[in-house]
């Protein structure tokens, strides 16, 4: 009389599955995440202050700053994911720097 074989949890058709890491593990990068956002949105005020002086001063936006706004947009875009669970991989400096 054959058994019929149950599959070990953790298990799907034969291959293990991963674990999920622990939420606790993630709980310290959201701490510091919140702190690089709340720095990263001072440093966007900051830019968008000299910008404006400048547009008065030139008559036109500097280049190298629009540039660097537009990459601080990209960066704070995948910090919120990351602290909002959209996105598993963590931003930079843990990960790559968000290219556009």
């Amino acid at each position: 009389m054959a058994q019929e074989h149950e599959t070990p949890p953790g298990v799907e058709g034969g291959a293990t599955k991963p674990r999920e890491p622990s939420p606790w593990m993630r709980f310290p990068y959201l701490l510091l995440f919140v702190i690089v956002f709340e720095v990263c949105k001072s440093i966007v005020y900051l830019t968008a202050v000299v910008q404006f002086v400048l547009r008065v001063a030139t008559g036109k936006p500097n280049e190298r700053l629009s540039r660097f706004g537009g990459g601080m947009g990209r960066y704070l875009r995948e910090i919120v994911a990351y602290l909002t669970y959209s996105a598993d991989a963590t931003p930079y400096p843990f990960g790559p720097w968000p290219q556009g």
